[in-house]
């Protein structure tokens, strides 16, 4: 459940993108849960309480998590082995990115 939208995207971006969303018409919902999508749309529940949301089109942010089960397999098999990115650590591809360089430079 998010209670806020688009909370980690940088604020001048962030202010452009829901701009542009309610421009174009997009109905936006925090703090729902998504129990059901139907040709109708998405029924979510917000504080306990079941509600329809009408669409053709539905997209759901629903956060992320590591996946590094390659890496505990791996990391006592080989002698050097990073765990960078997002299977480290979940964040903007930026700060991924930089962190891949920094590791690859160390090498």
């Amino acid at each position: 459940i998010m209670p806020k939208l688009g909370k980690d995207i940088g604020f001048t971006t962030r202010w452009t993108v829901l701009q542009n969303l309610r421009r174009y018409g997009v109905e936006s919902v925090v703090n729902a849960v998504a129990k059901k999508i139907s040709p109708q749309g998405v029924v979510v529940s917000i504080e306990g309480e079941e509600k329809l949301i009408e669409g053709d089109t539905v997209v759901l942010a629903v956060g992320v998590r590591s996946e590094n089960a390659l890496y505990e397999k791996l990391k006592n098999r080989i002698g050097e082995l990073h765990l960078i990115g997002d299977a480290k650590s979940p964040r903007k591809a930026y700060d991924a990115i930089h962190e891949g360089f920094r590791v690859g430079m160390g090498i």
